[in-house]
């Protein structure tokens, strides 16, 4: 269950776009469909509205 400063950490702290593709990239390479990186993106705090779509990054990057 979250507490206060786990939340606080996750709507102060952003990531870069960079990172954000990174972790995408990262995912994809573990088998994860698009589906399945956003919500694990979702369970760590980072919302993939804020970044722009997983599926053009893949896309983009070449593996989608």
């Amino acid at each position: 269950m979250p507490n206060e400063e786990t939340e606080k950490k996750s709507k102060t702290d952003k990531i870069s776009e960079k990172e954000f593709a990174a972790r995408v990239v990262e995912l994809a390479e573990k088998g994860m469909t698009s589906e399945k990186i956003g919500e694990a993106l979702r369970h760590q705090g980072i919302h993939s509205k804020e970044y722009g779509k997983i599926s053009r990054i893949l896309k983009e990057k070449g593996i989608y």
